[in-house]
């Protein structure tokens, strides 16, 4: 065998020692668990004017419309206990989607984008009558068998955090 025959052969097998090791370490089934971090939420301060609402269950099956009927009412939940964390004399809260969301598939998860308008009015004490406030966000959902990662385009909120496991 001369060098340039030995050198493709040795090149040929450690190839094929990586594939092997590359699907060895592949994408875990559909069947296996997936390890999901601790969840992180807002909650509601104590005794809020305004009832809290509650997040939905984790979806059992990932489709686009599973997931599209999740994170509608689990932004809701979020944004709402948000305002809640915040202010204990929040008095109304709505919460719009003006735009369709865009659902499609991302490494292994789904993906929900959408547009949210938040509006919210409290009683104030320091000033006479209500105080009204206004929010435009855009909001990204990632929903796979690892759970829910959140993020949007204001305040701290900027990097994906993980915010429901299954």
């Amino acid at each position: 065998m001369n060098r340039r025959e030995l050198l493709t052969s040795i090149g040929l097998l450690s190839l094929s020692g990586c594939t092997t090791r590359l699907s060895d370490t592949a994408t875990p089934s559909a069947t296996e668990p997936v390890e999901c971090p601790e969840p992180s939420r807002p909650e509601p301060s104590p005794d809020p004017a305004v009832d809290p609402k509650e997040y939905p269950d984790f979806p059992d099956e990932l489709s686009d419309e599973s997931v599209r009927n999740y994170c509608y009412p689990f932004e809701r939940a979020y944004i709402w206990n948000w305002i809640l964390s915040k202010s204990h004399d929040v008095v109304n809260i709505t919460v719009k989607f003006p735009r369709a969301p865009s659902v499609q598939p991302v490494d292994g998860a789904t993906r929900f984008e959408s547009y949210v308008r938040v509006m919210y009015a409290s009683e104030s004490p320091s000033v006479d009558g209500r105080v009204q406030g206004d929010m435009k966000y855009d909001v990204t959902y990632e929903v796979g068998r690892g759970g829910t990662r959140r993020k949007s385009d204001r305040g701290r909120d900027t990097t994906f955090s993980v915010v429901d496991c299954p």
